[in-house]
């Protein structure tokens, strides 16, 4: 739980980068891979269905994984990072 830390963690952002490649907002199509930044890491994630009406992504409270608009709850006004598995550009 890497969001917790106050201080920042690239951990999952590392192994992100890895395996994918960054894209834009514009370039974002369904299966693509949306990165939110928490407190100070980019740990919260979601997989885009149509974007921005409905990602899915796991909500802790809940304890499930849920589909929702891309800003609903608490992911509104988090900065995001869009990425694509590398090789499916």
């Amino acid at each position: 739980m890497q969001w917790l830390s106050k201080q920042e963690d690239r951990t999952y952002l590392n192994m992100v980068l890895q395996f994918f490649d960054e894209i834009t907002e514009q370039e974002v199509a369904p299966g693509d891979l949306i990165l939110y930044k928490l407190c100070a890491s980019w740990t919260h994630r979601a997989i885009v269905a149509r974007w921005p009406d409905y990602v899915i992504h796991a909500v802790k409270d809940l304890g499930k994984v849920v589909g929702s608009h891309a800003w609903a709850g608490k992911l509104k006004g988090n900065p995001i990072r869009f990425f694509r598995i590398r090789g499916l550009n």
